[in-house]
């Protein structure tokens, strides 16, 4: 893997980014139990993909080796 000796690329992206998407993702859920809304992953992947991809930033989800809970 190469690696860069600077961060000054991925930070101006990542701030770009941040501008652009400006508040918070709209709540699409509701938690019953304590009268509450949020945002799904769903909403949240859907609403930063397009713009982090407009930026250069790749959104992925590696899997991780060994058990992920106690169940």
């Amino acid at each position: 893997m190469n690696r860069s000796d600077s961060i000054a690329s991925i930070g101006r992206a990542l701030a770009s980014v941040q501008a652009e998407l400006g508040g918070v993702v709209a709540s699409d859920c509701s938690n019953p139990m304590y009268d509450s809304s949020y945002a799904s992953l769903t909403a949240i992947i859907g609403s930063v993909r397009n713009v982090l991809n407009r930026h250069e930033i790749a959104l992925v989800q590696a899997p991780v080796p060994g058990n992920v809970g106690p169940w």
